[in-house]
């Protein structure tokens, strides 16, 4: 008997073809349909796509190795990068350049020579992929629907007509966010687009547009202003782009911080009066209550504590409610001390005290901590010849204050804070915006010369809504505000919940012998100094790290794969003591001292629980022994401890950047910040004895 022939039911043809037809015919003489089970190319088929992209990619870098002009001069740029560190963007765009971007003398690249030996060596599918990869371009993506685990619907800014792009890719999904912009390479495949390695985050320089700060930027970068020339241009100078960006950003963050009023400010008083009638005279004054004294605090020798809120004259009363702190008092037998944030905000609250006292009190002497200014001296350097002067236009002006959350019977401090944000959500289309020429949004809904503001405001503040869900874990909703306002044009559903810490991008879990043995397969991380980092090697790590991973949901991913339990570790460690702003600030924080122990792609050294837990205990007693220390300096002394002081002081600029950041009603409570401070210290110092120990 003959074999028989294998026949599928072929929807394209209209009739039973062999299974060999199928492979040959498929894209090419048939117009597969997405819904066809026999159809690789449709995003059912992802997982199985995967395997024949991971078997051309091979073939290609194979090609090219045998093709390029100088295969000696290839290979040592390709060196100079794997020396770096880690495969990264900057491989990718090194790959695509030449093989793909750049030309002969015949207008033809590496790829396309390929092409015109009819792909030499790769099977049906894999030359379907390789045509994709001819068509590859630069592309500014602007996510609009994240559909579900591997979908993100999308436009290319750097395209007029704005066509949809329908982007496949599980990495992307589990990061993107409605209206966030990714500067990707693009290949176009049947039925939709995929991506070639990793993509970039554009920060939101609100309110600047994304195409002034795109084309703005490579104008002055040396490159066209119109959309084609920009993308030619960034087929060969994506790097450039990519330094560009990280200076613009650095320069306005400088430009913020110098700004910003974040002076810790400290006023002492003599009493002159009994300590009882002093006491007295803050009973009288509604803005002032009850505060808990903190265990330093009474170590000092005070006896009691008392919050001032902001009053009706205050401009926080408008902007962040009644519950907005203006200081704070410390109550001792002879001395008592004002403390406030912002040296505006110290100065207000003496004058008000000194009125209210009068010459029951003496003043003694006044100390302020610029907290500003120690960021700025720990931001890493770049270069100010690429920022262009027309990107340091409308920087915004921090303001830093704090407010207690008053919470109802049976509500806990998130459903709180949750609570808080929602009515401040809700109230906000009735508050002026600055960046709506301070209208409101509502008015500048029926004002045309203010729509394109207005559409730029809101889309800012999706991205910012639904970078915050993807970060805590929450699920709040801002199409409401689209429907009241009629601006149906940016109006689409809201991505899937994901989890904070998204699944492995794989449809089955994996044992842990296949996740041992793909940890194993990881290259080593760069062995350290006999020393530890200096502030530059510190700054570059770090910058390295952020620039990797912008937000929490892609490390949050990254470790998922990796099936490291770092941040388990850390949430068992401190359930019960750490609320969710803490956690989120110790997550975050973490997640980026890791990589500056393990870049992306490397095996991150094993941490024992155990081992962070001493460090944290070491470091609690010292942080509780330098809160006394005199003269002041105690908290210098603490920082040089660490087994990587300079990293530590780098990553403590970094938490109170973050700290910042967080909603009003969701800062770290004041109680907690001593172990936040203890905590992220164990973390270095766990890290870098572990790497240590690595062999």
């Amino acid at each position: 008997m003959g074999k028989k022939t294998r026949l599928r039911d072929c929807p394209a043809a209209g009739r039973l073809i062999e299974a060999a037809e199928c492979a040959l015919g498929r894209h090419t003489t048939y117009a597969c349909p997405e819904g066809c089970r026999f159809n690789v190319f449709a995003p059912a088929s992802y997982e199985a796509l995967k395997t024949i992209e991971l078997s051309a990619d091979k073939k290609f870098f194979g090609w090219l190795l045998d093709h390029v002009p100088s295969r000696a001069e290839f290979e040592a740029g390709l060196d100079r990068l794997l020396d770096e560190g880690p495969i990264s963007a900057a491989y990718f765009r090194y790959l695509s350049w030449h093989g793909v971007y750049r030309k002969d003398a015949q207008g033809r690249s590496v790829l396309d020579r390929w092409a015109e030996a009819d792909f030499q060596g790769l099977s049906s599918d894999e030359r379907i992929i390789m045509r994709g990869w001819q068509k590859m371009r630069p592309a500014m993506l602007e996510a609009h629907r994240i559909m579900d685990d591997r979908r993100v619907e999308t436009v290319d800014l750097l395209d007029p007509e704005r066509k949809p792009i329908l982007v496949v890719d599980r990495s992307f999904a589990a990061q993107a966010v409605r209206f966030g912009v990714y500067f990707a390479t693009v290949i176009p495949l049947p039925h939709y687009a995929r991506l070639l390695g990793t993509c970039i985050a554009i920060p939101h320089f609100h309110p600047l547009e994304m195409e002034e700060v795109i084309f703005g930027l490579v104008s002055h970068l040396g490159g066209g202003r119109e959309p084609e020339a920009v993308r030619q241009w960034l087929a060969e100078h994506a790097d450039l782009f990519d330094e560009g960006l990280t200076a613009v950003a650095l320069a306005r963050r400088q430009r913020m911080f110098e700004l910003l009023d974040a002076q810790a400010g400290k006023a002492v008083y003599q009493l002159a009066a009994p300590y009882e009638a002093c006491c007295q005279k803050l009973t009288t004054v509604a803005e002032i209550d009850n505060d808990e004294l903190r265990p330093n605090e009474a170590r000092e020798g005070f006896r009691e504590a008392r919050v001032w809120f902001v009053g009706p004259q205050d401009e926080e009363m408008s902007l962040t409610g009644a519950q907005t702190v203006l200081g704070r008092i410390l109550l001792g037998q002879t001395h008592w001390r004002l403390e406030a944030m912002g040296a505006d905000r110290l100065a207000r609250l003496r004058t008000r005290f000194e009125a209210l006292l009068e010459a029951a009190v003496k003043f003694v002497g006044e100390r302020r901590d610029d907290l500003a200014a120690q960021v700025r001296l720990r931001e890493p350097k770049y270069d100010p010849a690429l920022v262009p002067p027309a990107l340091l236009r409308d920087v915004p002006q921090l303001k830093t204050s704090l407010s207690r959350i008053l919470l109802k019977e049976g509500q806990t401090p998130e459903e709180a804070a949750s609570a808080g944000l929602r009515q401040k959500e809700n109230d906000v289309l009735d508050k002026p915006i600055p960046a709506l020429d301070n209208h409101t949004p509502r008015a500048a809904a029926n004002m045309p010369e203010l729509r394109n503001k207005l559409i730029r405001w809101l889309k800012f503040w999706i991205f910012k809504t639904d970078t915050r869900n993807l970060e805590t874990g929450q699920n709040v909703d801002t199409n409401w505000m689209l429907r009241e306002l009629g601006v149906n044009e940016i109006l689409f559903e809201p991505p899937p919940r994901r989890r904070r810490l998204p699944s492995h991008a794989t449809d089955e879990p994996e044992d842990e012998v296949e996740a041992a043995a793909r940890r194993l397969a990881l290259s080593q991380p760069p062995a350290l100094p006999d020393r530890a980092w200096n502030a530059e090697e510190a700054a570059k790590l770090m910058a390295k790290a952020m620039a990797t991973f912008p937000s929490f949901g892609g490390l949050a991913a990254y470790l998922q794969r990796l099936d490291y339990p770092l941040l388990a570790d850390l949430a068992d460690l401190f359930k019960g003591t750490l609320e969710a702003p803490a956690m989120a600030i110790l997550f975050q924080l973490a997640s980026w001292v890791l990589l500056c122990f393990a870049p992306e792609g490397t095996r991150p050294a094993p941490v024992e629980a155990e081992l962070l837990l001493d460090r944290l205990k070491g470091h609690l007693e010292m942080l509780s022994a330098s809160a006394n220390a005199q003269p002041p300096g105690g908290y210098e002394a603490w920082v040089q401890k660490s087994r990587q002081p300079a990293l530590l002081q780098l990553v403590l600029g970094l938490l109170i950047e973050l700290g910042a950041q967080q909603p009003q009603k969701q800062q770290v409570p004041a109680s907690q910040r001593a172990l936040l401070l203890a905590a992220v210290a164990a973390v270095v110092d766990a890290m870098d004895i572990a790497a240590r120990r690595q062999p």
